[in-house]
């Protein structure tokens, strides 16, 4: 029995030292005999994969390895085209691996880098720098790079090649080229751009400023008038003018593989008999943009054509079907919850079917999925655990292109882990989400990373146990009563001040727990705004301004510097700065009359609307957000201002009692370069009774508030006091223009 087992220990170490033979030393004690090889025609990507691995391999070891163009001998990195490749590996299908795929293959002594067409070949490198050494790049400045005198490398084996072909998220840290070559990312903007024009182009391709004034029938029609809104698609010239458009264009900018034709950012889309027909046939206005584009496309058969399913035409056309090289985008807008996978909310069911049928009808298929507040980049927003689900779901669908978008100008919410995450993902969908997080996080946070997980767990588990959907446009204050209430936003801090303690001492990683602890703090002091009115009853001290603690001064300091450390660009996509955010903020601790209107006898009283307003500024806004006591000013955005169309705007106040009036004003907002203007004709008028009215005719106008782009003027009168219970306010433009309007102030 002692000799059994013996044989069995010999013939254990006899596989162990087996082992150890097998594997390959690259670098030993600082030295190495180790080579990089490629061809001597080596293309732009693959000379660039050369020269990134030598670089890490330095970093890694201190060891410069050579890189040369002789495949004789042993102990090589070999990278290369196929032609190179096969005179060491024959039997590589390099058709399989596409554009981006790669195989990585120890072959005896050496290592085999072999790319697709396109970046495979440098994302090997990546990736085996990745997977084999331990390196990670989890934001442009959070690289980790493990430092060995010896590098042995035992079995290496991968094969990757990406389902989804064209991969983009529109978060910041995919600004940097390097972090987006590494994570396998596509970009639309930048030298290394795809794209010969983004989106919403159709006014770019047919300028109205060149055609309006001559042939406004290249344009919408719009309740039987001309519009420079959209572009006529039943318009044969319209047709001809992109297509010139378009090659002009691509003359120029010959390697530009997409060229969008798509709709503008806007419902206006035309409806003259040609384009009704068509549409009326397909069941959507998606029918005139595919049938357009079609053509258009069959002009460029070696590129392809963007368009969208956006807004007006997400539903998809009945009979047509996309071009093979029409690559239709379809966004995910609306009033979808974003804190939950889309196809497994009963309230999606008909973004559900868009989304299956647009699928099946396109050979190149594009899901614009919003990843993040448009309103708020910075509020806690737990949206983490729907985004692996919907991007599997995306793929299921068929899409082969993926962009995801998110906050593109600094900072804002988890930005480094969900672009982090979201690359990973769109690269292969069906990776360990959980495993990918957990690594960014021990990674990234360090020891912090337990409390930074506990946090997180607590911010998603708060909102799953609300029911309250999560958009694309929320405030902190629509979440003030579930996931953003007082006890769990103190829970939160609670366990991100252990977070910070847990880092002390290390700057770092302190400077990435304070981003945390900023987002938490900006929604408690956003909260907080919204809160400074309350049933009409502001808290003042003696002399009118609104009580605040040293705590909330302290707070809006964090946020404030940690904004400005992490330099953010804004706030939100409506360019709120966190310049105006501080100003804005410290505004309401002062009482300021800017955005806190104190002594408004219609705060919070009766409204109605005689023209009801845009959908959006609805919905976000709210029907008494014109008295609500707080007014819009230029860094406001949708919660805030009420939209009108049509150029008209009509409002009555019930005052609810007979009260003395003295004065009346309401502000407009006037931003030219999207067309939204001031009233031309403003009327004030006063009622006892709410049927008979009497109109106060001193009207005044003053500028509150102007920046480059845009401006806020008063309208008001003045006049002796009247007694009164009714007080309307009616204004309208000739050009039929929308008009943003907020706070009716009666005092």
């Amino acid at each position: 029995m002692k000799r059994i087992g013996f044989l069995i220990v010999f013939f254990n170490c006899i596989l162990i030292r087996f082992a150890v033979a097998q594997s390959l030393t690259v670098v030993e004690n600082f030295k190495s005999d180790f080579k990089i090889t490629i061809s001597s025609d080596a293309g732009v990507i693959e000379k660039q994969a050369a020269s990134e691995l030598q670089a890490y391999l330095q970093k890694i070891s201190g060891v410069k390895l050579p890189i040369v163009n002789d495949l004789k001998g042993n102990n090589q990195f070999v990278i290369g085209k196929a032609d190179y490749i096969k005179q060491t590996v024959p039997d590589i299908n390099f058709n399989k691996l596409g554009e981006d795929g790669f195989l990585i293959k120890r072959i005896g002594n050496r290592i085999i880098f072999a790319g697709g067409t396109e970046k495979g070949t440098l994302y090997a490198v990546y990736s085996f720098l990745e997977r084999y050494l331990n390196c990670r790049m989890y934001a442009p400045d959070a690289v980790v790079i493990p430092k060995r005198k010896t590098i042995l490398l035992n079995e290496v084996n991968t094969l990757q090649v990406p389902t989804i072909k064209y991969r983009e998220t529109f978060y910041w840290p995919s600004r940097d080229v390097l972090y987006a070559n590494w994570h396998k990312v596509d970009r639309n903007k930048g030298n290394s751009s795809q794209w010969g024009n983004w989106v919403h182009s159709a006014l770019e391709l047919v300028p109205p400023m060149k055609y309006f004034k001559d042939h406004p029938e290249y344009y919408a029609e719009r309740n039987g008038k001309r519009v420079a809104t959209q572009l006529c698609l039943s318009n044969d010239k319209v047709y001809q003018i992109v297509v010139s458009a378009l090659k002009d264009r691509m003359a120029k900018n010959p390697n530009a593989r997409y060229w969008s034709v798509s709709q503008e950012d806007n419902g206006n889309f035309c409806q003259c008999d040609q384009c009704k027909a068509v549409d009326a046939r397909e069941g959507s206005p998606s029918g005139s943009i595919i049938n357009f584009v079609n053509k258009v496309a069959g002009n460029f058969p070696d590129k392809t054509i963007n368009t969208l399913a956006y807004s007006y035409s997400v539903v998809p056309p009945a009979t047509l079907k996309p071009a093979n090289n029409v690559l239709v985008a379809f966004c995910t807008s609306g009033n979808l919850d974003r804190g939950k996978p889309y196809h497994l909310d009963a309230n999606n069911s008909n973004y559900v079917k868009n989304i299956t049928r647009w699928g099946q009808i396109s050979s190149q298929f594009m899901i614009w999925d919003y990843i993040v507040d448009f309103k708020n980049y910075t509020m806690p927003y737990p949206n983490l655990a729907a985004i692996p689900v919907n991007i599997k779901y995306f793929v299921k669908n068929n899409a082969t292109a993926l962009f995801m978008h998110g906050n593109y100008y600094g900072g804002g919410e988890f930005a480094e882990l969900k672009c982090y995450l979201t690359s990973k993902l769109m690269w292969d969908p069906n990776a360990d989400s959980k495993q990918i997080i957990q690594d960014f996080m021990l990674g990234y946070y360090g020891k912090a990373a337990p409390y930074i997980n506990n946090y997180l767990q607590a911010l998603t588990l708060a909102y799953q146990n609300s029911n309250v959907p999560l958009g694309m446009f929320d405030n902190p204050n629509d979440h003030l009563k579930d996931y953003l209430n007082s006890a769990n936003s103190s829970n939160y801090l609670s366990i991100l001040t252990k977070a910070a303690k847990s880092v002390v001492g290390n700057q770092i990683l302190s400077n990435r727990v304070k981003r945390v602890i900023a987002s938490v703090n900006y929604g408690i002091l956003t909260n907080g705004m919204y809160n400074a009115i309350s049933n009409g009853n502001v808290l003042k001290n003696t002399s009118g301004k609104l009580i605040y603690s040293t705590k909330d001064y302290k707070r809006l300091d964090q946020v404030y510097q940690t904004l400005k450390e992490e330099k953010v660009e804004r706030l939100s996509e409506m360019t709120t700065t966190p310049e105006e955010f501080k100003t804005k903020i410290s505004g309401i601790f002062n009482g300021a009359e800017k955005m806190f209107v104190p002594n408004n006898l219609a705060l919070n009283k009766k409204i109605s609307l005689t023209y009801p307003p845009t959908a959006i500024h609805a919905k976000y806004a709210g029907n008494n957000a014109l008295i609500d006591g707080l007014r819009g000013d230029l860094s406001s955005g949708l919660d805030t201002w009420q939209g009108f169309y049509g150029g008209r705007f009509e409002g009555i106040i019930d005052l609810l009692k007979p009260v003395t009036v003295k004065s009346i004003s309401i502000n407009f907002l006037k931003t030219p370069a999207v067309n939204v203007v001031y009233p031309e004709d403003i009327k004030f008028y006063y009622s006892a009774d709410g049927k008979n009215y009497i109109e106060f005719i001193n009207l005044q106008t003053s500028v509150v508030e102007r920046n480059a782009q845009s401006e806020v003027t008063a309208f008001s009168v003045s006049s002796k006091p009247v007694n009164c219970r009714y007080i309307k306010i009616s204004a309208f433009n000739k050009a039929k223009a929308p008009m943003l309007t907020d706070e009716i102030i009666v005092k």
